[in-house]
């Protein structure tokens, strides 16, 4: 399958606030193409609840990040004014099936559908909890099984361990007793739900994400190596260099610690 490829300008496609800390998969490769295809044949079920939404003005990628993760860019924040719903390779760790990634983009569109709501506000518990619960209405929308977005909750608990420091999500203990709770009550609203088949393009999506080729560098490695020019540089020098480029806008809040431990531990 494709590597990821190093930033180019054609891939400039956020504004300056965000780009640095991203780097996506080239979109014209296989992987790529093959993860749009899935990705848009689910959202457009899921928007089903709203035929005023065009999926046109979505564009959706696949981005560097080794855990299974998934975000909403809203079109305010791109430079080509569309919206964007990323996904990280390793969702397929996390999701075991085509109901349970629907659960995943269903999140990402109750970001969009808060955006949408409340304009242009900084991401929150509340829209955390908001996209949660509106997740579930859309899986039901979308003939999909709304239990399956429970499941997904559950395996995040595993992935992400106890909630030692605060973060936007909340406890995550909280999030899924909230997904449960609204699950039961939608389903002494509704009855049982409707499942209809999946698309059938689940099996081919997981296996270009499992099969990818990993050859890319995070950003931090790569202006690291470029400043020390290949040198192993001291704890005290890296984190000199990490705050300098905090300063200046390189590395922002965005950026997960994870990048900043492979600096450390995967320098020659």
């Amino acid at each position: 399958m494709a590597d990821f490829i190093p930033y180019s300008e054609k891939q400039k496609i956020l504004t300056p606030k965000l780009w640095e800390s991203q780097r996506f998969l080239d979109a014209d490769c296989p992987t790529a193409q093959v993860a749009a295809k899935m990705m848009r044949a689910v959202v457009k079920r899921l928007l089903q609840i709203d035929k005023n939404i065009n999926i046109n003005d979505f564009v959706f990628l696949v981005y560097e990040d080794e855990s299974p993760n998934a975000a909403f860019v809203p079109s305010h924040y791109t430079q080509n004014g569309k919206h964007i719903i990323m996904i990280s390779p390793a969702i397929t760790q996390l999701c075991k099936t085509e109901d349970e990634f629907a659960g995943i983009l269903a999140h990402e569109l109750g970001h969009f559908t808060y955006d949408k709501i409340y304009g242009k506000n900084e991401n929150t518990i509340f829209q955390e909890r908001f996209s949660d619960l509106h997740a579930v209405d859309l899986l039901i929308a979308g003939g999909y099984d709304p239990s399956a977005y429970s499941r997904v909750c559950e395996e995040m608990r595993k992935f992400s361990g106890p909630n030692i420091f605060p973060n936007v999500h909340g406890s995550d203990v909280a999030r899924q007793e909230d997904v449960d709770a609204y699950l039961t009550k939608k389903h002494k609203e509704q009855g049982d739900f409707q499942i209809i088949a999946p698309t059938g393009l689940y099996k081919e999506f997981a296996r270009a994400m499992n099969n990818r080729s990993d050859t890319y560098k995070p950003y931090f490695i790569q202006a690291v190596q470029q400043h020390f020019n290949n040198r192993q540089p001291k704890l005290h020098q890296l984190l000199d260099f990490v705050i300098s480029q905090m300063r200046i806008g390189k590395i922002n809040s965005n950026q997960r610690i994870n990048y900043v431990i492979s600096c450390i531990t995967n320098m020659p």
